[in-house]
């Protein structure tokens, strides 16, 4: 019989081939830990969020936030400005 063995057969080399599907379990433990720490995380910060974005707009404000943000609005002011610094410039000459 081997030296390294105890009375019921288990011994080191008993734990040696133990030890791989230990540390196959412990990763699956932080796997699923990390996975359930991002759902976590990201459950937090879409509460977040929906509180925020909760809030009822007036038609008014909505009017505004669209004027604000509408990119051919903001082109089209450029452009009438634009236009009078050409015809400023034009009389100055």
């Amino acid at each position: 019989m081997q030296q390294n063995m105890t009375q019921d057969g288990s011994g080191i080399q008993g734990w040696r081939l133990a030890i791989p599907y230990l540390q196959i379990g412990l990763m699956r433990v932080r796997i699923l830990l990390a996975f359930f720490m991002v759902i976590a995380v990201l459950s937090c910060g879409m509460a977040i969020a929906q509180d925020l974005t909760s809030r009822v707009l007036t038609l008014k404000e909505a009017i505004q936030i669209a004027i604000d943000n509408n990119r051919s609005l903001k082109i089209a002011t450029l452009e009438v400005d634009r236009s009078r610094w050409q015809i400023a410039e034009t009389k100055t000459q």
